[in-house]
């Protein structure tokens, strides 16, 4: 799913709930265009991390999701892999718009971009809402984790990954929150970007 305008219901919060400027982030300038068959990704939440970081383009850096004076942190396993987006423009209105990407690498740094090659689609239903979210890798060697760049290679050799990958996004907001999930291959993820970039 692309999110035209910045989320302001994440996580089951409401829109009453205070967003803030994480003070340790400078200016994020996106990236864009392609390398072709590469997309720059922009990392959110890093692996292993609990708090809640969103890009917003109002003011160009990482907000944190804070409820009562504090950082949100989901309630829930950490985050399997460093979660971002792929940014994009509108093209009727000019306006910022974000293609959800999980990168499985190593942890990366929030706020910065990298060269990432789609590896899979993920769609599924959440509260009713059709999502999905591209599974990608990253292209310079140094940040992967698996040597896997296709699919096909994720299926056969790293079945586990994929299945607690699915697994964590299944119940990260609740039992029955998300239904219909499944995956597509490589080709159909880089046709999803090339369509809506």
């Amino acid at each position: 799913m692309i999110i035209h305008l910045w989320p302001m219901v994440i996580l089951g919060i409401s829109c009453g709930e205070k967003l803030h400027s994480d003070p340790w982030n400078q200016s994020i300038v996106l990236p864009s265009g392609t390398a072709g068959e590469h997309f720059h990704a922009v990392i959110e939440i890093p692996a292993g991390e609990s708090f809640q970081f969103y890009y917003n383009p109002l003011n160009e850096t990482l907000d944190t999701l804070t409820e009562n004076g504090g950082p949100i942190s989901l309630q829930y396993l950490p985050h399997p892999v460093n979660t971002g987006f792929i940014p994009a423009t509108d093209p009727n209105s000019g306006k910022f718009m974000r293609i959800d990407v999980f990168v499985l690498a190593r942890r990366l740094d929030p706020g910065k971009s990298y060269l990432v090659t789609p590896m899979a689609l993920m769609s599924f239903y959440e509260f009713g809402t059709s999502r999905e979210i591209v599974l990608a890798v990253p292209f310079e060697q140094k940040y992967k984790l698996i040597p896997a760049t296709s699919f096909q290679h994720l299926l056969f050799e790293y079945d586990p990954l994929k299945f607690a990958i699915q697994h964590w996004i299944t119940y990260r907001r609740g039992l029955g929150s998300v239904h219909s999930f499944r995956w597509s291959d490589e080709l159909v993820a880089g046709a999803f970007l090339r369509k809506n970039l």
